[in-house]
């Protein structure tokens, strides 16, 4: 039902697409010129779980292709290589993207066949980023007592749209705000055989966990080992040929001793990103589709990254922005295409996870607050009205644990400053053996 009236732009409908510039403060070309006559290799350098799109003239690079990107096909005769995928890799003449079941066929390029950027959706509670400008004021003053002249000085883009934390969706942010990419190469190296040991820790013949890259705080799972010994299990301490554990289940129980073996499996599920020092920004634009109105913002950077934690609560936090610059509203997406939606999956909650504190499962804290800070800075130059780039400072994380007081264990840690660790995990509430964990492993 709908009556006729003046028409507003209703926030309820505002919504947050970006993606990744190439280039600092452009918009790629071909986010709204697609690149015509492409072919499609099926066989990538990288192996499987890769393919290839191609070009015989032209340059993938200078049209702003970007590792990391989502893009979108099109034209072609076999319809498994019309789809979305991510980019891999980027050359002149050859994009590399992830075929994780190897669905791309050899397709001779033709003039109908297509590739572009796509915006992606980007889940938001808020969407509070705007241009922001400095005055200039003349000191001069009329007869009147008023100053005789103002105008727009330095211009930035400031925002902090809000999340509700889920799996996936976020992971090009969280990204952003690491500076890093995500390491997705964990894993036992050498196929040892392996097995328990008497104090209940998982065994390998040869080779070693520190070599592989497990820490403590890392979240493996095992199967294929006796039926007690498979499952989820929390690091607590690794050594070359051993990993000491406890069950994610009751944050005290350890696997039962197994002689080593071939064919078990021990694996870190999923993937894993550090705090780096890479600043990638990227085009944001906010739409007000309703009444078709639309704000692109370039040279975007995620300053701040902030999460709460708290009972009978959905994780939420924010995402600090910084950006070099903005244009006027228009009337259309500077994306000829709809934007990637995304995946959807429900946000996580605190009473569907755990808190380790010191390595030991923690019962009573009450709440979770933190906040990592990358100082990054946009900085005025002559000539111009905005910063020639996004200029990266020191990471800096603080925040707070609130706790019920049990004993003096955790009180005398912070009066005598002895450093300790933080290690959480939420569970996917929908997905068996899903989740997202978070670790400080350095903590005062």
């Amino acid at each position: 039902m709908s009556s006729t009236g003046t028409i507003l732009a209703s926030g309820t409908r505002a919504s947050l697409r970006y993606c990744r510039e190439s280039t600092r403060n452009a918009t790629p070309a071909a986010l709204t010129t697609p690149v015509t006559s492409i072919g499609a290799t099926a066989t990538a350098p990288a192996g499987a779980g890769f393919s290839l799109f191609t070009r015989a003239s032209g340059s993938f690079v200078d049209d702003g292709f970007f590792r990391g990107q989502k893009i979108v096909t099109s034209g072609f005769t076999n319809a498994a290589n019309n789809g979305t995928w991510r980019v891999w890799g980027v050359t002149a003449t050859v994009l590399s993207v992830l075929d994780d079941n190897d669905v791309i066929v050899d397709e001779t390029a033709a003039t109908a066949q297509t590739a572009r950027i796509a915006l992606s959706t980007l889940r938001a509670t808020g969407r509070n980023v705007n241009l922001e400008k400095n005055l200039l004021e003349s000191e001069e003053v009329d007869a009147d007592g008023m100053e005789t002249d103002v105008r727009h000085g330095f211009n930035r883009v400031v925002g902090s749209p809000g999340f509700q934390l889920s799996r996936e969706d976020y992971d090009d942010f969280i990204e952003f705000a690491m500076g890093r990419e995500w390491d997705t190469d964990i894993a036992v190296t050498g196929s040892p055989d392996m097995g328990v040991s008497s104090a209940g820790g998982f065994t390998r013949a040869a080779g070693s966990f520190i070599t592989d890259g497990f820490r403590p705080g890392d979240i493996i799972r095992t199967t294929l080992f006796d039926t007690a010994n498979n499952g989820d299990w929390r690091v607590t301490a690794v050594a070359a040929t051993e990993l000491s554990v406890v069950s994610t289940t009751d944050g005290t129980t350890t696997p039962s001793s197994e002689s080593e073996a071939s064919g078990k499996s021990l694996v870190f599920p999923g993937k894993r990103i550090d705090i780096g020092t890479d600043i990638c920004t990227f085009l944001l634009e906010r739409a007000f589709s309703d009444i078709s109105e639309y704000q692109v913002f370039n040279g975007v950077a995620v300053n701040e990254m902030q999460l709460s934690v708290e009972p009978e609560s959905i994780i939420g936090g924010s995402f600090g922005l910084l950006g070099m610059s903005a244009v006027a509203l228009a009337s259309s997406s500077t994306s000829a295409i709809d934007p990637i939606a995304a995946n959807g999956t429900s946000p996580l909650a605190a009473f569907d996870g755990e808190i380790y504190e010191g390595g030991t499962r923690y019962a009573v804290a009450t709440s979770l607050d933190f906040t990592l800070s990358r100082n990054r800075s946009l900085n005025p130059v002559i000539g111009s009205r905005f910063s020639p780039d996004v200029f990266g400072g020191q990471a800096n994380i603080q925040g707070t644990l609130n706790v019920y007081f049990e004993n003096e264990t955790l009180f005398n840690k912070f009066v005598n400053e002895t450093e300790s660790t933080i290690w959480t995990r939420f569970d996917d509430p929908n997905v068996a053996g899903e989740f997202m964990s978070i670790v400080f492993p350095r903590v005062k």
